[in-house]
């Protein structure tokens, strides 16, 4: 009878909590704020890449100029999936250069999900998962559009965010350059990620270049079983197992004041992909990675001349509000049914606590930062 008790009243929470939310959330006022959104890197459906940027404009009841919700099918630039998911049929959405002067007039916020782009054979892929055809982008990388959007958005003073591959290979090199130079960022092509299990026969996530770029390189077999670190530059590879690191997930650590500021915890694991990026004295270094090597991890790095400490968000300095984020943050699953729940995000006991899953990371870090960046534009405003 007991036990009956307790799954009764569980079941009751279950009910009570996303419905008495739902209500608490439809009592918030809506608030029109325009917003743009570049994603090139979209491969499903479920736009995973930027779902929980979505998630928060929905949350926060941020809508467009005819007081419509975004959508996060349709609302944004860039690789548009269409469905049903098996009938391979896309649609690209391109900045046309005629709408930029008015695109950065009547918006608040530009923001730059992915922009590595995708090409023909990925998309067309085989049922097995192996790349077929070309390998010619559908789109892809920085162009002149995506510059001169970005300057007027800079220039006047509107609140610019991207992440991770916003610096992609795939840009237009002069574009890639005049980019970085606005924003003060130096790239450097070196890309990481943790990985659970480094062994191939269990771990469909490695893909055959690393094996082959590390075979190729150091001239022996891939052996590697345990978790471990990835770094990848173009055909470089660097593999930091259990024997070179004290924990095996990268952490970002940000300062006491500012995790206070933002309610953000001041250390927390990421595991999923970021990139080694430099800034200028323009910007300040908001947060760090952190990579939790032992001394001959920390010995192999310098080898390597890879920093075991380097930015994890940097913000500008100026009175410009730049943002960006060198982990790929924003491409998580999260239930999306959830952004209509008030303070969903804050009810900890609702998400996972593993440091391996990502969604740790949205929940605890990446929606509270984004949230107060919006909040404080929005503030700007009005």
């Amino acid at each position: 009878m007991k036990t009956f008790r307790i799954i009764l009243v569980l079941l009751v929470l279950l009910i009570l909590i996303p419905f008495s939310g739902h209500l608490l959330w439809r009592f918030d006022p809506q608030r029109q704020m325009g917003v743009i959104l570049v994603d090139k890197s979209v491969t499903d459906i479920c736009r995973t890449s930027h779902l929980p940027f979505i998630w928060i404009l929905n949350h926060l009841r941020f809508t467009k100029a005819d007081g419509k919700p975004y959508d996060l099918a349709t609302d944004y630039y860039g690789f548009l999936p269409l469905a049903p998911a098996n009938s391979r049929n896309f649609e690209v959405k391109r900045i046309r250069l005629d709408d930029i002067e008015e695109l950065s007039d009547r918006n608040d916020v530009l923001f730059y999900a992915d922009t590595k782009g995708i090409t023909y054979g990925e998309w067309f892929m085989g049922s097995s998962g192996e790349k077929k055809g070309s390998t010619i982008k559908i789109i892809g990388g920085l162009n002149q559009n995506d510059y001169l959007l970005l300057r007027n958005m800079y220039e006047k003073n509107k609140t610019v965010i991207a992440e991770h591959q916003f610096f992609s290979s795939a840009s237009d090199p002069l574009v890639l350059n005049k980019t970085a130079e606005m924003f003060k960022i130096d790239y450097s092509y070196w890309h990481g990620r943790y990985f659970p299990k480094l062994d191939t026969a269990k771990n469909p996530e490695l893909l055959p270049e690393f094996v082959a770029s590390y075979t190729r390189l150091y001239g022996q077999p891939w052996r590697f079983k345990g978790p471990g670190i990835i770094f990848i530059r173009g055909s470089r590879i660097v593999v930091l197992d259990q024997k070179y690191l004290v924990n095996t997930i990268p952490l970002i650590v940000t300062p006491k004041n500012k995790a206070r500021e933002y309610n953000l915890p001041d250390t927390i694991a990421y595991p999923g992909w970021f990139e080694i990026s430099g800034s200028g004295p323009a910007n300040e270094i908001f947060a760090e990675f952190y990579i939790p090597v032992n001394d001959s991890g920390k010995a192999r790095m310098e080898r390597e001349m890879i920093p075991v400490r380097f930015p994890a968000v940097i913000h500008s300095l100026q009175k410009q509000s730049f943002w960006y984020f060198t982990g790929d943050f924003s491409d998580c699953k999260i239930p999306f049914w959830t952004r209509k729940i008030k303070n969903w995000d804050k009810i900890s006991l609702l998400h996972s606590s593993s440091p391996q899953k990502t969604t740790t990371f949205v929940w605890n870090y990446y929606i509270p930062l984004v949230e107060k960046i919006l909040d404080d534009t929005y503030k700007r405003l009005h």
